[in-house]
């Protein structure tokens, strides 16, 4: 049986520093992807330049986008728009990959057909300590997803593989949202997902003080309610202010927290 044709959709804004070691759990991948596809967010540092060297020796095609400033969700709609694999699978430039990511979806996707959303676990690295976040178990295939999302957020970015042309009939992501813009995406898809989750942790997310949600911590606040109210058709009233409430309820908590670490 032919491989998925998986094309593999990476923005980047300014990240010179970070990007290559990103770039090199794609090139080193046991089964390779249909194509890398750099879609680069206008970056004023030597982004490009680490990019274009960092794949010169690509085993696969490689296409570099170069885009004026307009945010991620317009990065990676660029991207969606320039592949021509079938899936799309996302990986934010400062993520890294393990190098069975794409065979253990690969595998996944020939298991289960009809299924238009594939997304795993991942790990979480935050000041030297690496943390798995079991979102598989988060998952209930007995309630509708929408209903899920509201309140039990179980999709990372960098693990999602998605079918190219569900994504395109919702138009991809929101460009108006600077950040939550992918949340925001997955709500608005949520009616028409079939998703699996693969229980083993196939992404490193690396918490970094510089990441857009991490710098303004209350815009990303303000585009979650956003992403609520956008989508607040899929639920009821209850569980729509419930989402709000809880939601709220966290972010004060972290924000204490936040406040506390730094005056001690």
């Amino acid at each position: 049986m032919a491989s998925p044709k998986i094309s593999v959709v990476c923005p980047t804004w300014n990240s010179a520093a970070f990007v290559k070691e990103t770039i090199r759990t794609v090139l080193e991948q046991s089964v390779s992807p249909f194509e890398l596809i750099i879609s680069d967010d206008g970056s004023s540092d030597q982004t490009l330049e680490v990019v274009r060297q960092a794949t010169e020796q690509a085993p696969f095609p490689v296409q570099i986008l170069q885009n004026t400033h307009a945010g991620p969700g317009a990065a990676r709609n660029a991207g969606i728009r320039a592949a021509r694999g079938e899936w799309i699978a996302f990986l934010d430039s400062d993520d890294l990959w393990h190098l069975e990511k794409i065979a253990r979806v690969c595998v996944a996707i020939r298991a289960h057909h009809g299924v238009n959303f594939f997304c795993h676990n991942v790990y979480h690295f935050l000041n030297g300590k690496q943390v798995l976040k079991d979102l598989a178990s988060r998952y209930r295939r007995d309630i509708p997803l929408p209903k899920q999302l509201f309140t039990n957020y179980f999709i990372g970015t960098s693990a999602v593989v998605c079918k190219r042309d569900i994504l395109l009939s919702y138009n991809g992501f929101d460009e108006t949202f600077p950040s939550a813009q992918d949340y925001e995406m997955w709500l608005r898809m949520s009616p028409l997902l079939n998703i699996v989750m693969i229980p083993e942790a196939l992404v490193w997310y690396i918490d970094r003080p510089e990441s857009i949600s991490a710098k303004n911590s209350w815009r990303h606040f303000k585009n979650v309610l956003r992403a609520f109210s956008k989508n607040r058709e899929y639920v009821n009233r209850v569980r729509y202010y419930y989402a709000i409430i809880r939601y709220t309820a966290v972010f004060c908590k972290n924000q204490l927290a936040t406040f506390l670490r730094k005056d001690s």
